[in-house]
Protein backbone atom coordinates (compact mmCIF):
# COMPACT_ATOMS: atom_id res chain seq x y z
CA UNK A 1 0.00 0.00 0.00
CA UNK A 2 2.93 2.41 0.85
CA UNK A 3 4.50 1.39 -2.22
CA UNK A 4 1.54 2.34 -4.17
CA UNK A 5 1.39 5.74 -2.90
CA UNK A 6 4.99 6.21 -3.41
CA UNK A 7 4.39 5.47 -6.98
CA UNK A 8 1.11 7.94 -7.43
CA UNK A 9 3.44 10.83 -5.52
CA UNK A 10 6.21 10.16 -8.07
CA UNK A 11 3.62 10.23 -11.18
CA UNK A 12 1.88 13.27 -10.28
CA UNK A 13 5.25 14.58 -9.74
CA UNK A 14 6.78 13.92 -13.78
CA UNK A 15 2.98 15.09 -14.77
CA UNK A 16 3.81 18.55 -13.15
CA UNK A 17 7.18 18.77 -14.37
CA UNK A 18 6.25 17.52 -18.26
CA UNK A 19 2.98 20.19 -17.92
CA UNK A 20 5.55 23.00 -16.70
CA UNK A 21 8.22 21.65 -19.52
CA UNK A 22 5.63 21.97 -22.55
CA UNK A 23 4.26 25.35 -21.48
CA UNK A 24 7.32 26.80 -21.60
CA UNK A 25 8.58 25.24 -24.92
CA UNK A 26 4.93 26.00 -25.97
CA UNK A 27 5.72 30.39 -25.06
CA UNK A 28 7.26 32.83 -27.34
CA UNK A 29 10.31 34.87 -25.96
CA UNK A 30 10.46 38.12 -26.94
CA UNK A 31 13.50 39.11 -29.64
CA UNK A 32 14.48 42.72 -27.47
CA UNK A 33 13.97 44.35 -30.60
CA UNK A 34 10.81 47.12 -30.24
CA UNK A 35 8.60 48.55 -33.10
CA UNK A 36 5.64 49.89 -33.15
CA UNK A 37 2.80 48.53 -35.93
CA UNK A 38 -0.76 50.75 -36.28
CA UNK A 39 -3.66 49.17 -37.01
CA UNK A 40 -7.10 50.60 -38.46
CA UNK A 41 -10.17 49.38 -36.33
CA UNK A 42 -13.83 49.37 -37.07
CA UNK A 43 -16.27 51.03 -35.26
CA UNK A 44 -16.18 50.38 -31.33
CA UNK A 45 -17.61 51.76 -28.06
CA UNK A 46 -15.91 49.05 -25.56
CA UNK A 47 -12.74 47.75 -24.47
CA UNK A 48 -11.65 44.24 -22.94
CA UNK A 49 -7.73 43.96 -22.20
CA UNK A 50 -7.84 40.35 -22.09
CA UNK A 51 -3.68 39.79 -21.31
CA UNK A 52 -0.56 41.75 -20.24
CA UNK A 53 -0.71 44.46 -21.82
CA UNK A 54 -0.49 48.33 -21.00
CA UNK A 55 -3.71 50.33 -23.10
CA UNK A 56 -3.69 53.60 -22.91
CA UNK A 57 -7.38 55.12 -24.47
CA UNK A 58 -7.20 58.52 -26.16
CA UNK A 59 -9.93 60.36 -27.53
CA UNK A 60 -9.42 60.78 -31.72
CA UNK A 61 -11.51 61.20 -34.72
CA UNK A 62 -10.30 57.95 -35.86
CA UNK A 63 -10.54 54.65 -34.73
CA UNK A 64 -6.86 52.59 -34.53
CA UNK A 65 -4.15 50.42 -32.28
CA UNK A 66 -0.55 51.30 -32.17
CA UNK A 67 1.24 47.83 -31.24
CA UNK A 68 4.69 48.74 -29.42
CA UNK A 69 6.16 45.84 -28.65
CA UNK A 70 8.99 43.26 -29.37
CA UNK A 71 8.76 42.48 -33.08
CA UNK A 72 8.71 38.60 -33.18
CA UNK A 73 5.40 39.36 -30.99
CA UNK A 74 3.52 41.55 -32.75
CA UNK A 75 2.21 39.32 -35.17
CA UNK A 76 0.61 36.85 -31.83
CA UNK A 77 -0.67 40.53 -30.45
CA UNK A 78 -4.86 40.71 -31.64
CA UNK A 79 -6.53 43.87 -31.78
CA UNK A 80 -10.12 42.37 -33.03
CA UNK A 81 -13.36 43.62 -33.09
CA UNK A 82 -16.09 41.70 -32.12
CA UNK A 83 -20.14 43.06 -32.35
CA UNK A 84 -19.05 46.56 -30.37
CA UNK A 85 -15.94 45.37 -28.44
CA UNK A 86 -12.63 45.58 -29.15
CA UNK A 87 -10.84 42.49 -27.80
CA UNK A 88 -7.01 42.91 -27.23
CA UNK A 89 -5.48 39.65 -26.68
CA UNK A 90 -3.00 36.83 -27.98
CA UNK A 91 -2.87 33.82 -30.27
CA UNK A 92 -0.18 32.11 -27.92
CA UNK A 93 1.66 32.33 -24.56
CA UNK A 94 4.00 35.39 -24.75
CA UNK A 95 7.11 35.81 -22.80
CA UNK A 96 8.15 39.59 -23.54
CA UNK A 97 11.48 41.00 -22.21
CA UNK A 98 10.00 44.73 -22.80
CA UNK A 99 6.82 45.91 -22.05
CA UNK A 100 3.70 45.80 -24.20
CA UNK A 101 1.90 48.78 -24.85
CA UNK A 102 -1.36 49.13 -26.77
CA UNK A 103 -2.39 52.80 -27.25
CA UNK A 104 -6.10 52.90 -28.34
CA UNK A 105 -7.38 56.14 -30.62
CA UNK A 106 -11.36 56.30 -30.22
CA UNK A 107 -13.96 58.31 -31.02
CA UNK A 108 -16.38 56.66 -28.53
CA UNK A 109 -15.81 54.46 -25.39
CA UNK A 110 -17.99 54.22 -23.03
CA UNK A 111 -16.97 50.59 -21.61
CA UNK A 112 -13.75 49.54 -20.22
CA UNK A 113 -12.66 46.20 -19.02
CA UNK A 114 -9.79 44.42 -18.05
CA UNK A 115 -9.88 40.64 -17.51
CA UNK A 116 -6.17 39.92 -17.85
CA UNK A 117 -2.88 41.13 -15.64
CA UNK A 118 -2.23 44.36 -17.63
CA UNK A 119 -3.98 47.67 -17.35
CA UNK A 120 -5.93 50.13 -18.71
CA UNK A 121 -5.39 53.92 -18.77
CA UNK A 122 -7.76 56.23 -20.04
CA UNK A 123 -8.18 59.85 -20.71
CA UNK A 124 -12.23 59.69 -20.61
CA UNK A 125 -15.43 57.20 -20.16
CA UNK A 126 -18.10 59.27 -22.01
CA UNK A 127 -21.93 57.98 -22.39
CA UNK A 128 -25.68 58.25 -21.17
CA UNK A 129 -24.60 54.52 -19.45
CA UNK A 130 -20.40 53.88 -18.66
CA UNK A 131 -18.53 51.45 -16.77
CA UNK A 132 -15.20 49.62 -15.58
CA UNK A 133 -14.90 46.33 -14.67
CA UNK A 134 -12.05 44.08 -13.43
CA UNK A 135 -12.14 40.53 -13.51
CA UNK A 136 -7.84 39.90 -13.56
CA UNK A 137 -5.14 40.65 -11.56
CA UNK A 138 -4.17 44.02 -13.34
CA UNK A 139 -5.24 47.79 -12.78
CA UNK A 140 -7.75 50.99 -14.02
CA UNK A 141 -7.01 54.08 -14.40
CA UNK A 142 -9.67 56.28 -15.89
CA UNK A 143 -11.75 59.19 -15.90
CA UNK A 144 -15.95 58.42 -16.25
CA UNK A 145 -18.54 60.92 -17.21
CA UNK A 146 -22.51 59.96 -17.43
CA UNK A 147 -26.10 59.44 -16.40
CA UNK A 148 -25.33 56.46 -14.65
CA UNK A 149 -21.83 54.82 -13.66
CA UNK A 150 -21.19 51.00 -13.13
CA UNK A 151 -18.04 49.91 -11.53
CA UNK A 152 -17.13 46.28 -10.80
CA UNK A 153 -13.98 44.39 -9.21
CA UNK A 154 -14.39 40.60 -9.17
CA UNK A 155 -10.80 40.13 -9.38
CA UNK A 156 -7.96 41.21 -7.42
CA UNK A 157 -6.95 44.19 -9.53
CA UNK A 158 -7.51 47.95 -8.05
CA UNK A 159 -9.05 50.56 -10.00
CA UNK A 160 -8.22 54.73 -9.72
CA UNK A 161 -10.90 56.60 -10.87
CA UNK A 162 -12.39 60.01 -11.45
CA UNK A 163 -16.48 59.74 -11.54
CA UNK A 164 -19.27 62.78 -12.38
CA UNK A 165 -22.23 60.59 -12.93
CA UNK A 166 -26.24 61.04 -11.92
CA UNK A 167 -25.75 57.55 -10.18
CA UNK A 168 -23.03 55.52 -9.53
CA UNK A 169 -23.11 51.71 -8.60
CA UNK A 170 -19.73 50.47 -7.03
CA UNK A 171 -19.34 46.48 -6.71
CA UNK A 172 -16.42 44.44 -5.15
CA UNK A 173 -16.88 40.71 -5.06
CA UNK A 174 -12.81 40.01 -5.24
CA UNK A 175 -10.06 41.25 -3.51
CA UNK A 176 -9.11 44.11 -5.30
CA UNK A 177 -9.66 47.73 -4.03
CA UNK A 178 -11.29 50.54 -6.00
CA UNK A 179 -10.68 54.56 -5.19
CA UNK A 180 -12.87 56.69 -6.63
CA UNK A 181 -12.97 60.68 -6.46
CA UNK A 182 -15.53 62.79 -8.37
CA UNK A 183 -19.38 63.49 -7.43
CA UNK A 184 -22.62 61.58 -8.18
CA UNK A 185 -26.19 62.58 -6.15
CA UNK A 186 -26.79 59.57 -5.41
CA UNK A 187 -25.04 55.86 -5.08
CA UNK A 188 -25.05 52.07 -4.35
CA UNK A 189 -22.24 50.43 -2.51
CA UNK A 190 -22.10 46.75 -2.30
CA UNK A 191 -19.54 45.08 -0.91
CA UNK A 192 -19.63 40.99 -0.70
CA UNK A 193 -15.57 40.56 -0.92
CA UNK A 194 -12.96 41.37 0.51
CA UNK A 195 -11.89 44.49 -1.09
CA UNK A 196 -12.37 48.11 -0.09
CA UNK A 197 -14.22 51.12 -1.46
CA UNK A 198 -11.86 54.40 -0.61
CA UNK A 199 -14.55 57.32 -1.89
CA UNK A 200 -14.11 59.50 0.91
CA UNK A 201 -13.15 62.62 -2.25
CA UNK A 202 -16.46 60.85 -4.15
CA UNK A 203 -18.93 63.83 -2.70
CA UNK A 204 -22.72 62.07 -2.68
CA UNK A 205 -25.88 63.02 -1.67
CA UNK A 206 -27.47 60.04 -1.00
CA UNK A 207 -25.69 56.54 -0.05
CA UNK A 208 -26.92 53.06 0.14
CA UNK A 209 -24.60 50.89 1.40
CA UNK A 210 -24.27 47.23 2.03
CA UNK A 211 -21.38 45.05 2.85
CA UNK A 212 -21.93 41.13 3.10
CA UNK A 213 -17.98 40.61 3.22
CA UNK A 214 -15.02 41.56 5.06
CA UNK A 215 -13.77 44.60 3.35
CA UNK A 216 -14.52 48.34 4.15
CA UNK A 217 -16.24 51.25 2.59
CA UNK A 218 -14.95 54.82 3.18
CA UNK A 219 -17.76 57.29 2.13
CA UNK A 220 -18.90 61.35 2.61
CA UNK A 221 -22.62 61.94 2.49
CA UNK A 222 -23.84 64.88 2.38
CA UNK A 223 -27.96 63.79 3.33
CA UNK A 224 -28.74 60.13 4.05
CA UNK A 225 -26.84 57.06 4.23
CA UNK A 226 -28.54 53.91 4.65
CA UNK A 227 -26.26 51.32 5.73
CA UNK A 228 -26.83 47.46 5.97
CA UNK A 229 -23.99 45.11 7.13
CA UNK A 230 -23.87 41.44 7.59
CA UNK A 231 -20.59 40.89 7.10
CA UNK A 232 -17.42 41.97 9.13
CA UNK A 233 -16.59 44.71 7.23
CA UNK A 234 -17.09 48.38 8.12
CA UNK A 235 -18.40 52.02 7.00
CA UNK A 236 -16.80 54.73 7.58
CA UNK A 237 -18.23 58.18 6.64
CA UNK A 238 -17.55 61.88 6.71
CA UNK A 239 -20.39 64.82 6.29
CA UNK A 240 -23.41 64.95 8.41
CA UNK A 241 -25.81 62.75 6.89
CA UNK A 242 -29.39 61.17 8.29
CA UNK A 243 -28.80 57.75 8.88
CA UNK A 244 -30.51 54.00 8.74
CA UNK A 245 -28.60 51.46 10.07
CA UNK A 246 -29.08 48.04 9.84
CA UNK A 247 -26.62 45.65 11.31
CA UNK A 248 -26.61 41.62 11.72
CA UNK A 249 -22.80 41.07 11.26
CA UNK A 250 -19.70 41.84 13.88
CA UNK A 251 -18.78 45.50 11.32
CA UNK A 252 -19.82 48.79 12.46
CA UNK A 253 -20.83 52.43 11.13
CA UNK A 254 -18.14 54.76 12.25
CA UNK A 255 -18.23 58.55 11.75
CA UNK A 256 -14.67 59.42 11.07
Amino acid sequence: MKFRNIIIVVFIMLLSTTYYSCSKLNSINGNGHVLTEERSLVNFDQINNEGQFNVYITYDTIYQAIVEAETNLIPYIRTIVNGNTLRIDSRENLRPGMPINIYIKTPDVKYIELSGSGTIVCDSVYGDNVGATISGSGSIEASLYGALADLDISGSGNMILDVESQMTYCKISGSGDMYVAGYSPEGNFNISGSGNINSFEFYQDKLDAKISGSGNMYVNVADFLTAKISGSGSVFYIGDPSIDVSITGSGSVIKE
